[in-house]
């Protein structure tokens, strides 16, 4: 097999779960990532809406 014939990305093809529903995400579908876990993007805000935490970035001294 010649190198030019691989698949340009490993990761389109990986299949990514979601970690709230656990369906799969397609490649094309937006998704977020937070503390290490993948997930549809509306099921981020259906979790964050429930548990009534809401993911802020805390600005280290530097960014300040």
């Amino acid at each position: 097999m010649d190198f030019q014939t691989k698949q340009p990305s490993d990761q389109l093809s990986r299949p990514v779960w979601c970690s709230e529903c656990c369906l799969r995400i397609a490649p094309y579908d937006l998704r977020t990532v937070f503390k290490g876990k993948d997930y549809h993007r509306h099921c981020f805000k259906k979790m964050v809406h429930r548990e009534g935490k809401v993911p802020r970035h805390n600005p280290s001294k530097d960014e300040k």
